[in-house]
């Protein structure tokens, strides 16, 4: 069967809950954005922002990415893949349909190989890898999305050409989370730029 790769049309779509439901389950509290502001982003009660495409595996309902883009670049905020689904492909073809319609580099969040997770963590790691993905930062922490969240120290990648690290973390910073330019995670996450 192949994947279908479309647009989550709203709250009356049918796998609008279950898109919800695998986000919640899947992500840990403090990197989740508030369920209200993903709920708005998937029933398209905010434009110009971040997008939420789903995707069917023989209409069923298999996964979901949540990206936004800017002019020079793109952020991958949140790929799942429903557990039983896993191990398919469709998380590649996820990334694939990301790689063809937004800005290059896509930079994505991915946490750290070490602690009771390090399996679990070096096969997500390794699978961004598989699909080009380089190392930016080891120092980047992902601010508090949230009230009574906490900010996050994760890894910073890339996948296509970063030409200049500075700019592609100021720019990742001040796009997506809207913070100041001289706020301190951009200051840490240029600490750990791989290059250096």
């Amino acid at each position: 069967m192949s994947v279908v790769i479309r647009a989550l049309t709203g709250s009356s779509d049918p796998h609008y809950w279950a898109t919800l439901e695998l986000y919640v389950e899947t992500f840990p509290r403090d990197e989740r954005e508030p369920l209200s502001r993903v709920a708005a982003v998937a029933a398209g009660e905010l434009t110009g922002g971040p997008e939420i495409r789903i995707a069917e595996l023989g209409g069923e309902f298999a996964g979901f990415i949540y990206f936004m883009s800017c002019p020079s670049q793109s952020f991958l905020i949140y790929i799942a893949v429903m557990p039983h689904l896993q191990k398919h492909g469709i998380g590649s073809q996820l990334l694939q349909f990301l790689k063809q319609n937004a800005p290059a580099p896509c930079l994505l969040e991915c946490e750290p190989p070490v602690g009771p997770d390090q399996q679990l963590r070096e096969a997500r790691l390794e699978f961004f890898r598989r699909h080009g993905a380089a190392l930016i930062s080891k120092t980047y922490v992902q601010p508090s999305l949230g009230p009574g969240r906490e900010p996050v120290p994760l890894w910073l990648l890339a996948i296509g050409a970063v030409p200049d690290p500075d700019t592609t973390i100021h720019t990742h910073y001040t796009q997506f989370f809207e913070l100041n330019g001289d706020a301190p995670e951009i200051a840490t996450a240029l600490s750990g730029i791989e290059s250096r």
